[in-house]
């Protein structure tokens, strides 16, 4: 728990640039980039253990209850609608075909 609470501590020093992101690519970039810019571990652990306070396996587990399972189903979208984007302008199926998808 005690990872998951530094990370979710991350994620929380840089929540405001988080919510402008719009495309899904764009976020899974921006979190790579924040632990390998995040300098301030003092802040970082401050967040983390006063900020949040601690984090228990049920807490975790809702959690990942309310939101891990929309952005698979966010993900599993816009990689549909990418794929379709892309059938449909570099191949010869039409309109017709790609509907099954």
């Amino acid at each position: 728990p005690i990872i998951m609470q530094v990370g979710l501590a991350l994620i929380k020093m840089h929540e405001s640039s988080i919510l402008e992101i719009r495309e899904s690519e764009n976020l899974f970039q921006f979190l790579l980039e924040i632990g390998r810019t995040c300098f301030d571990a003092d802040k970082l652990l401050k967040i983390a253990f006063k900020q949040l306070g601690p984090l228990d396996r049920r807490q975790l587990n809702n959690y990942r209850t309310k939101y891990w399972i929309p952005l698979q189903d966010h993900i599993t979208s816009e990689s549909k609608s990418r794929d379709l984007y892309f059938l449909k302008n570099n191949t010869q199926f039409s309109e017709e075909d790609l509907e099954v998808w």
